[in-house]
């Protein structure tokens, strides 16, 4: 072979193992593509799942506090109302004796 067709055999195979270089180059790319969309899938999947935890533990406050408050209330509210019941009763007894009380009676 002749000095040029050795310097373009050395040329061919330098652009060969050039384009070799870039294919390689080229499929790491489409894989690490690939990859980031698959972690964007999961980056999106985790949000989700972060929403939905909170919306439920959100749920769980909403739905546990306000019991506790409604019946905290409530047994006050009750309390209240027993005792201003008893103090009725109570002086519709005392009304009642009073009434039923004979002169010689005491109350």
């Amino acid at each position: 072979m002749s000095n040029e067709g050795q310097r373009h055999a050395a040329e061919l195979k330098l652009l060969e193992d050039r384009k070799k270089e870039l294919e390689d180059a080229l499929e790491r790319l489409a894989r690490d593509e690939a990859d980031a969309e698959e972690v964007m899938e999961l980056a999106t999947l985790v949000e989700q799942l972060e929403q939905h935890v909170e919306t439920a533990r959100a749920a769980a406050k909403r739905a546990k506090s306000p019991i506790e408050e409604k019946n905290m209330t409530k047994t006050k509210d009750v309390r209240k109302a027993a005792a201003a019941n008893r103090e009725a009763a109570e002086r519709q007894l005392d009304e009642l004796a009073k009434q039923m009380q004979e002169p010689s009676e005491t109350f």
